[in-house]
């Protein structure tokens, strides 16, 4: 039986030689990748997941899509070879960027390739500012419910590596806003059971809207404060 992506991804993980495999992933009847290095805007990156074949099962209905966002922003993403004007124009929306050579550039048998990097735990550190900035906002909004408005702080686990990092999200009732899919790339909110299951967050601390602005002033920073 064919591995599931996340398997394949997981068992392959950081390893030093190139990996391919059709993969089992809901929504899609074929889909072939790789995982292994590329050099990509003239810098070598490891870990990156080839998507050289695929298949929706049934196309237009946004699977690629919700696939990408599932994947990013914790592996960088190479499609290859796209042939398709409609998926094109749907990655360069994304953020992809044209890969324009580098290792193994398959560019030269017609059809571009596009590349989305990954995006350096680093840039979690801006996550904490985004939930002090959405308290400020609901409060001066004028909302009376604060208790449906929470800031979360947390640490929570690269579904793949397992490695854990601290990080902080909005929950307004069962919805996650997270400032890397919100701010950064654009998208819609997603489900806070579907946000729990992929990240698996530990160590959690709630914070009303109130308490997110005190403890910022309290502290001199957006956190995290424990």
């Amino acid at each position: 039986m064919l591995p599931t992506l996340d398997k394949f991804i997981a068992d392959n993980l950081n390893s030093r030689f190139p990996h391919t495999s059709y993969v089992r992933e809901p929504g899609f009847r074929s889909l072939y990748v790789r995982l292994w290095s590329r050099v990509l805007n003239n810098q070598k990156h490891d870990n990156v997941l080839d998507i050289a074949n695929i298949q929706a099962t049934k196309p237009g209905k946004g699977k690629f899509t919700e696939l990408i966002k599932r994947l990013h922003p914790q592996l960088t993403i190479y499609v290859e070879c796209v042939q398709n004007p409609r998926l094109e124009a749907l990655l360069i929306r994304m953020g992809f960027k044209k890969n324009d050579g580098g290792v193994a550039n398959d560019t030269i048998i017609g059809f571009p390739s596009y590349y989305l990097l990954k995006e350096k735990t680093e840039t979690c550190g801006q996550c904490f500012e985004f939930v002090f900035k959405r308290a400020k906002q609901w409060l001066n909004a004028g909302n009376v419910e604060s208790s449906r408005f929470v800031g979360v702080h947390a640490t929570v686990h690269n579904p793949w590596s397992n490695k854990a990092f601290e990080h902080a999200w909005v929950e307004v009732d069962e919805l996650v806003y997270d400032w890397q899919t919100i701010e950064l790339k654009n998208y819609s909110p997603i489900s806070k059971a579907e946000f729990y299951a992929k990240w698996k967050p530990t160590n959690i601390r709630r914070y009303t809207p109130e308490q997110v602005l005190a403890i910022a002033v309290k502290y001199g920073h957006y956190g995290p404060w424990t």
